[in-house]
């Protein structure tokens, strides 16, 4: 799912995005012609599904170092400052159409998108969002929310919560109002920051999967609003659970027929970074570094590989000494995971390429 790069940010770092990776679309966007069930802003028109899009990575992995216990955040929920700020949909501008997309627990519609995780996790909330036409915020009384190994729509299995267990903490205006180009400043979708308690949701590094849905005491949705990016008409890869036909589908605008994602913020610990496991005689520098790693060891160097935040190799090489240059200058700037392997034992070190 895309470039990640470091981010000093004053007495916190984050890992950001901005590498080009590609981010794959769930089986739902192949294997079900059927359109999101949302609301509108306009007529729905038929149009042809672009499998080929390119899809930006909109997310931040904040790797414990957030003073708020902020993990990840998979992207902004509104594009325009203001008080409050904004959510628009460039109806006009793009062509897009959907406000917000159908995620009522007593409809049987819920919506899931993707993360990953570099390193294991403990998650202890999840920040999600929703909104109810007409209704003032706070009117979102549940979240219902489960945890998938992988892609619901091809298959992916359960491995935390469920959708009949209400484990919300609260419901708080989120100081932002969705609306469209052609209704400038309405404030009947008041977007609701919904946090959902996560006990015991420990997640070893990988892809996962959140499907979550809502209920109020409003009369209309609960929506899940998508990501908001000005300009952008494609915002990630999320896909919708319809009851009514038992089955996932693709999580698109009904104006442009592009995938979009959906915001939300992870809250928790990081079990065990990269820097717990250190081998004993082993040493590199410089780090971080614009060129080549200088290795040595009191042992031998069998071999050294390089990953990506997103667990994709990128550099594999033999050694077989005590000592060794490697040269990384052809990878794009960023923070990578530098697996090692002396006398055969693996140690895991972060590397930041300048």
């Amino acid at each position: 799912m895309k470039k990640i790069t470091f981010l000093a940010l004053f007495s916190f770092c984050a890992i950001g995005l901005s590498q080009a990776q590609t981010v794959e679309l769930p089986a739902a966007y192949y294997n079900n012609s059927a359109t999101t069930v949302g609301e509108n802003a306009g007529v729905v028109n038929n149009g042809p599904r672009n499998t080929n899009v390119s899809i930006p990575f909109t997310g931040t992995y904040y790797n414990n170092m957030a003073p708020n216990g902020l993990l990840y955040d998979n992207g902004p929920y509104w594009n325009t400052a203001g008080n409050p700020n904004a959510s628009l949909l460039e109806s006009v501008t793009l062509g897009m159409n959907t406000l917000g997309s159908g995620a009522q627990f007593s409809g049987g519609n819920s919506v899931a998108d993707d993360v990953i995780f570099p390193e294991p996790v403990e998650i202890t909330s999840i920040e999600v969002f929703a909104y109810q036409t007409g209704s003032s915020a706070p009117s979102i009384n549940a979240v219902y929310l489960q945890v998938y190994d992988g892609d619901p729509s091809a298959g992916g299995s359960v491995i935390w919560g469920d959708l009949t267990t209400n484990i919300i903490d609260e419901a708080i205006y989120s100081e932002a109002n969705r609306y469209s180009e052609t209704n400038i400043g309405d404030t009947s979708r008041q977007i609701q920051t919904v946090i959902a308690l996560t006990p015991g949701l420990s997640l070893a590094a990988g892809t996962y999967w959140i499907e979550y849905t809502f209920d109020g005491t409003g009369s209309s949705g609960p929506w899940a609003p998508p990501i908001a990016i000005l300009g952008e008409t494609t915002t990630g890869n999320a896909i919708q659970y319809q009851a009514s036909i038992s089955s996932w589908v693709a999580l698109e605008d009904s104006g442009t027929f592009t995938p979009q994602g959906l915001p939300f913020l992870i809250y928790g610990d990081v079990v065990a970074g990269v820097n717990d496991n250190k081998l004993a005689g082993f040493n590199f520098s410089p780090n971080p570094t614009s060129g080549s790693l200088s290795l040595k060891s009191i042992n031998n160097i069998e071999s050294v590989s390089i990953f990506n935040l997103l667990g994709q190799k990128v550099k594999d090489v033999k050694i077989g000494a005590t000592t060794s240059d490697i040269n990384i200058s052809d990878l794009n700037s960023g923070t990578y995971i530098m697996q090692v392997t002396v006398a055969g034992q693996i140690g895991t070190y972060k590397v930041i390429k300048n």
